[in-house]
């Protein structure tokens, strides 16, 4: 299995997993389209990512980890963005 296959499939776990989670806590389920488009994202590096999606990315807070979150907030630092609402 290619590491970019093995890396999709840990990440799909990781996400059906969360998604589990706040279903049994009450949340609705984070729709496919939001779903595969962030983990289309997550699969491009970040200096090819457009802007708006860049932003969209950073608040998917149902979606981020930590560290994610924080890699999606320092590029639209280093690119000078601002925060808009979308």
């Amino acid at each position: 299995m290619s590491k970019k296959k093995k890396f999709e499939e840990e990440l799909k776990e990781i996400f059906d997993a969360a998604n589990i989670a706040e279903i049994v806590m009450g949340e609705k389920p984070i729709s496919k389209e939001d779903y595969d488009r962030f983990l289309k994202w997550m699969m491009v590096p970040l200096k090819d990512v457009p802007d708006e999606e860049l932003i969209w990315c950073s608040k998917q807070d149902r979606q981020n980890s930590i560290n994610s979150k924080g890699n999606w907030l320092y590029e639209i630092k280093r690119r000078g963005l601002k925060m808009i609402k979308l």
